[in-house]
C-alpha cells in the first residue's frame, strides 16, 4: 500500500511517536516529523525533506492541533508567538526572529476545538550574517516562546529535527 505524505504526517499526529518516513517516487519527498501530545495538545514540527541540495529553501513547519473539546490559549510576553533556530555544528547560525521587530505587550492566541494554527516559515541556507552556509550536518528548532507563568494550554520546550545539506 502507498501512503502520501499528508497520510503518513497524520499517522504521525495520531500515534505521538518520532517518526522518521521515506515516501516513494512521484511524492514531495522524505519527510522529518517530530511530534509531542500532552493531553488534548499535539503539537508537531515538520521538515520537508531529509537532505537539501545548496541553496534549496528548507521550510519549516511548527502546527498546534487541539483535539479536545474546548479552546486552548497560549499566552506570550509579546507578540512573538513562535521561532525557528538552525544549528550547524552546535553553534546557532540562523534564528527566524532575528532582526524583527515584535509588539512589547502580552499577547495571546486560542486554538479552537478540533483546529489547528500552523507556523510555516523558510529558511534560505543562508547564516546570521547573510552568508551561505556550508554542506553538512544541520539541526533545527521549532519552539513556542509561552509565559508559562500566566497558565495557559501545554507547550514543549523545544522540538529537534536534523537534516543534511549536500555538497
Amino acid at each position: 500500500m502507498r501512503f502520501t505524505p499528508i497520510i503518513l504526517a497524520l499517522a504521525a499526529a495520531l500515534t505521538g511517536v518520532v517518526l522518521l518516513i521515506s515516501v516513494g517516487e512521484g511524492t514531495a519527498g522524505p519527510q522529518t516529523v517530530w511530534t509531542s501530545q500532552d493531553g488534548n495538545v499535539r503539537v508537531l514540527f515538520i521538515l520537508d525533506k531529509l537532505r537539501y541540495v545548496r541553496g534549496e529553501a528548507v521550510t519549516l513547519r511548527l502546527t498546534v492541533a487541539n483535539l479536545g473539546q474546548t479552546p486552548l490559549s497560549y499566552h506570550f510576553r509579546s507578540g512573538k508567538h513562535y521561532d525557528f533556530e538552525i544549528y550547524h555544528g552546535g553553534t546557532l547560525i540562523w534564528r527566524w526572529s532575528e532582526g524583527k521587530v515584535f509588539v512589547q505587550m502580552l499577547t495571546t492566541f486560542q486554538v479552537p476545538p478540533g483546529e489547528r494554527k500552523d507556523f510555516v516559515e523558510q529558511w534560505r541556507q543562508m547564516d546570521l550574517r547573510g552568508g551561505y552556509v556550508p554542506p553538512g550536518e544541520y539541526t533545527a528548532v521549532a519552539f513556542l516562546p509561552v509565559d508559562r507563568e500566566a497558565g495557559g494550554a501545554a507547550a514543549p520546550d523545544r522540538l529537534v529535527l536534523h537534516f543534511s545539506i549536500l555538497p
